[in-house]
């Protein structure tokens, strides 16, 4: 990393610099009310995104946002069992016991048969 004077203080050349499998490609253009030198990135998606040199260097941006919605989507998924056909069937029987609007409420619920 070069270190260059500039009007704020030091300007730390971040250049070709990785992070999370992404890369540093140039100097972006600070965008308004901005003081820090901001970074134009390419992610490892493909995608380019600018970001601030100090949230690269303490490691508080790690990518364009993609991996947003992938961690999003791990924490997200439960069992993956909901399209099978035994998951339906033990939705259609908790209906049958606990939802009044069912057609075979009085034949389970009502009777007081529970799941």
């Amino acid at each position: 990393m070069r270190v260059q004077k500039g009007k704020q203080g030091k300007l730390i050349d971040m250049v070709g610099i990785k992070f999370n499998g992404c890369e540093v490609i140039r100097r972006a253009k600070n965008k308004a009310g901005v003081s820090s030198a901001m970074w134009e990135c390419i992610c490892f998606c493909g995608n380019m995104f600018d970001a601030k040199g100090t949230a690269i260097r303490n490691g508080k941006r790690s990518s364009c946002g993609c991996g947003r919605s992938v961690s999003l989507s791990k924490r997200n998924y439960k069992h993956g069992g909901t399209k099978t056909r035994l998951f339906t069937t033990w939705i259609n029987m908790r209906n049958r016991c606990y939802n009044e609007k069912n057609d075979a409420y009085e034949r389970y619920g009502g009777r007081g048969i529970e799941v």
